[in-house]
């Protein structure tokens, strides 16, 4: 209708892309939010005395306002990766099973083997290899969020 060919898109030599381009959709509203609360919680004072320091533009966002959101986008980062690693539905819905070769990921891979295959056991391989893949990143989320109660002013000691 439009002149957009979606075969191209979903099952064609793009269709890797297609599947980045929408986690990276699903996740951009989660991600701006956070981006958002650490820009708000940038002090005024802060503000005030870079540009009484005469600090140019760059130096203001490099030196004051990045550092601000370096925990809150490292954190969106890593629930984002966390929600997308093991994510079945985008890639069943986008494509279909069997998906396409480009976008194979780890649980329609899961599925497939398991529920067209029948082999069960490998398929039980594969959900303990996402669930180590899952477990990575989580052991680090919940460390920084442990080591971040620990320096708060109100952490038992």
């Amino acid at each position: 209708m439009v002149g957009i060919h979606t075969g191209l898109w979903l099952n064609g030599p793009q269709t890797f892309w297609t599947l980045v381009l929408v986690q990276i959709w699903a996740s951009w509203p989660f991600i701006y939010l956070l981006a958002l609360s650490g820009l708000q919680s940038v002090d005024h004072e802060v503000h005030e005395a870079s540009a009484l320091d005469g600090a140019l533009w760059w130096n203001k966002l490099r030196y004051v306002i990045f550092p601000y959101l370096k925990g809150p986008l490292s954190l969106a980062f890593l629930i984002g990766m966390l929600h997308h690693i093991n994510n079945f539905t985008l890639p069943y819905v986008l494509f279909g099973v069997p998906a396409p070769s480009d976008v194979e990921v780890l649980p329609i891979l899961t599925y497939v083997t398991s529920f067209q295959s029948f082999r069960f056991g490998l398929s039980a391989a594969m959900a303990f290899i996402s669930l180590v893949l899952i477990a990575i990143p989580l052991f680090v989320y919940l460390r920084a969020v442990k080591l971040d109660d620990a320096e708060s002013p109100g952490a038992k000691k």
